[in-house]
Order: C-alpha cells, then sequence, then structure tokens
C-alpha cells in the first residue's frame, strides 16, 4: 500500500481497496478522555466485541470500561478527514472530525520482560481490512522499540478467526509461552483466548516464546524442587477437615496404584465436591511425601499445570513453601 505522509496526515492513495481515504491520527489517555470518547469506546467495543465473547460479553464489558479509564491506558485514535466517502458510518457523535478506530495499548512487564501490551485494536466494521489495523500495529511496535521494550503482545479471543488470523500470518505474532495453550492442554480447553507475542530480542524469545521442549523441562525441574520441598509442607487445617482429608487421600493413592493404566486420565480428575484434583489434595496435606510423589510420577507432565478453583497449580504451591504466586 502506498503512504504519503505530513506531520498531521496519512493520505491512502486511490486503490480500490481504500477508495482515497485520508486519515490523521491523535494521542490519548485514559484518564484524559472525554465523556464523547468514552462512549464511543464503549458503543464500538460492543459492535465488535459482542460476538466473539458470547455469553461472557457482560461480564467483560464490566471489566472493559475499567481498564478504558485507567490511567495507564495509552491510546492512539484514528480520525477520518471531512468531505470523504465514508465519514457518514461511523458511530461518532462528539465534536471535530469523525474517529474511526483506535489501539489501547499499556507499559507493562510479562514474566520479567518490559512488553507494549496491546488491549485493544478496534476499526469500524466499514473500514476493516483497509490497512489500518496493519498500520496501527506497526506504530505500536515502533513505540515499543523506541522505548526499549522487549516485546508486544496482546490477548485474541478463539472464537474471532478474523483477528486470530491478521496476528498470526499477515503480523507474524505467534501463541506465547505463557498462553494457556502452551501451559497445558486442560488449561488451554477452559480458557476462550490465546495470548500472542512479537519479540525484539534473545532474552524476550526465551521468555516469552519458549518451546514445548524447554517447557517440558522446566517442568520437570519443577517436579524435582517440588519433591524436596514436599517435606516441608505442614497440616494447617481444623482436625475435622485433616481427618477427612487423610481418608480421601488413602482412598485415592490406593486406587491409582492399580487404575491408571485403564484409566490414565483418572489422575487428572476432578474431585467434584472439592473441586481439586487428587494431587491438589495430597499438596494440601503436604507431608505425606510417598503418596504425593506416587501421584507425580503417575501424572504425565503436561497435567501437572492443572490448578484447583483457586487458579493455583500444585507444583507453584509447593516450589514456593506454600504460598502460591502464580495464577491463570
Amino acid at each position: 500500500m502506498f503512504l504519503t505522509k505530513s506531520p498531521y496526515m496519512i493520505k491512502w492513495a486511490d486503490t480500490p481497496k481504500n477508495l482515497g481515504m485520508s486519515v490523521y491520527l491523535e494521542s490519548g489517555s485514559g484518564g484524559q478522555l472525554s465523556s464523547h470518547m468514552k462512549r464511543y469506546i464503549q458503543n464500538l467495543l460492543k459492535v465488535n466485541m459482542e460476538g466473539p465473547y458470547g455469553l461472557e460479553w457482560p461480564t467483560e464489558e464490566k471489566v472493559k470500561r475499567k481498564e478504558m479509564v485507567a490511567p495507564e491506558a495509552r491510546y492512539i485514535f484514528v480520525r477520518e478527514a471531512l468531505n470523504t466517502s465514508v465519514n457518514e458510518c461511523t458511530n461518532w457523535i462528539g465534536d471535530g472530525d469523525p474517529v474511526i478506530g483506535f489501539v489501547h495499548y499499556r507499559f507493562i512487564v510479562e514474566e520479567e520482560v518490559p512488553v507494549a501490551y496491546i488491549y485493544e485494536l478496534q476499526l469500524e466494521p466499514h473500514v476493516q481490512q483497509k490497512g489500518l489495523g496493519r498500520v496501527l500495529m506497526q506504530l505500536v511496535e515502533l513505540i515499543a522499540c523506541k522505548n526499549h521494550l522487549s516485546a508486544v503482545m496482546l490477548t485474541v479471543q478463539k472464537e474471532n478467526r478474523l483477528a486470530m488470523n491478521f496476528y498470526t500470518s499477515k503480523l507474524r505474532y505467534m501463541i506465547s509461552a505463557i498462553s494457556p495453550s502452551k501451559v497445558g492442554p486442560f488449561i488451554g480447553a477452559e480458557r476462550s483466548y490465546e495470548i500472542l507475542c512479537k519479540v525484539f530480542n534473545e532474552e524476550a524469545k526465551a521468555k516469552l516464546e519458549a518451546s514445548r521442549d524447554d517447557q517440558k523441562c522446566l517442568t520437570e525441574e519443577a517436579i524435582a524442587a517440588a519433591r524436596n520441598n514436599f517435606s516441608k509442607f505442614s497440616v494447617s487445617t481444623s482436625p475435622e477437615t485433616f481427618l477427612l482429608i487423610v481418608v480421601v487421600l488413602l482412598v485415592l493413592v490406593a486406587l491409582f496404584s492399580s487404575v491408571p493404566s485403564n484409566h490414565p486420565d483418572a489422575v487428572a480428575a476432578i474431585i467434584a465436591s472439592w473441586d481439586k484434583t487428587a494431587l491438589h489434595v495430597a499438596v494440601s496435606v503436604g507431608h505425606f511425601s510417598p503418596s504425593v510423589e506416587k501421584l507425580v510420577d503417575l501424572m504425565p507432565v503436561t497435567t501437572l499445570a492443572v490448578k484447583d478453583a483457586s487458579g493455583y497449580a500444585d507444583l507453584y504451591v509447593a516450589n514456593s513453601g506454600n504460598t502460591r504466586p502464580l495464577r491463570y
């Protein structure tokens, strides 16, 4: 696509794809949005995202409204110059030239790596697939590099297939090592989104684009460390709860000692009344090292990332000495 630039204007050449649109960009922050801009962002988010989120949208909409006005939120708005062919189609009802899209991003740290995280990239339906999205993404990437950040990251709903194809095929973003589907198959199946990234240096690549083999090695190291720490746990439950845990644990260990070859999925099954796996129960008891080690040996590496109802994984619990720092 051919672009000509002035200090304030980006003009698309007259091609069938962009229809000669003339647009310019404005920057903004979450703490300084006008009431018209807040309403516009909310409306455009609903138009574009209600479908991909489905039943989750009412909850997500509340979250996005809070994210929208956070002081750390950074924006690039796209306005279309007046007297062009498509400005009558925009949802903009404020002053000035109509806004036809925006990108919301922030500077944050992921896995000890400074990144630019894109929270939203939204365009009016009638100006999508005309190159504007690519330009906004490239601008954020340039901003990230200029500010010595190591990567650009974003979250995409799995149901939003057009967006997923846009990021992965056209912009060459990769599913990150911290995305649910890479953490473990059970977690990936439960989550409706993927985390994508584009890294700019080797450190970021090692932490955010770890291969499955690398992840397996890290998990095996965590297993060894967890086994060394199991003896450090102490029981902090009531006597009644402790007794119930002991009974359940002994039954489970007896069951798994004879069943796993015929029912390999049993070791990762959720105990309905507890909403935990057998390994979650075992870790909560802690000092039953032989029982815990037996369960660890029975479970495939990929299932050890399964988390309980609070979002905690067993190996992280064991490694941290009864502290639980990581959630999904």
